[in-house]
């Protein structure tokens, strides 16, 4: 097996970048989330405008952004914390961009909040006890608040 730069992505939506580079310019036209890739990562490296960036771990929840409009900076890893999250991670930590993270209340998922808020040092949203206490039987019932304050 080879490791490639291509096979993998995080979503951005609503992510603000400044600079003229590709990546610059398809983050500042997209109405959807942009996927970007460990090449473009590395190779055309974004730089990030000051902002509250929320990192999610399911794609669900930047389609639920979008259908309410949600203006703040969002980006999904998939489930998974690959070399590419990890990149745009150390990326936007480097820049100085505060993290947030909000990810599933499994085992796996606490395992994941707790290394992404220890190594990038994110804060934690709506990943407590009473988040799940509080949870309704149908998925997404737990009103999170603003995603952005």
């Amino acid at each position: 097996m080879i490791a490639d730069r291509l096979s993998a992505s995080v979503l951005l939506y609503q992510v603000q970048a400044v600079g003229d580079g590709p990546v610059h310019e398809r983050l500042r036209e997209a109405a959807t989330p942009v996927a970007l890739t460990l090449l473009d990562l590395t190779r055309t490296p974004p730089t990030l405008a000051p902002q509250v960036l929320t990192v999610v771990e399911n794609p669900s929840v930047l389609e639920a952004a979008m259908a309410c409009d949600s203006p703040g900076p969002l980006t999904c890893t998939s489930g998974q914390l690959g070399n590419v999250g990890h990149t745009l991670l150390q990326l936007a930590g480097d820049q100085g961009t505060h993290l947030r993270y909000s990810g599933d209340s499994d085992g796996c998922g606490l395992w994941i909040a707790e290394y992404v808020a220890r190594a990038y040092e994110a804060e934690l949203v709506a990943m407590g006890v009473s988040t799940v206490q509080n949870a309704g039987p149908e998925p997404s019932s737990v009103l999170l608040g603003r995603l952005l304050e």
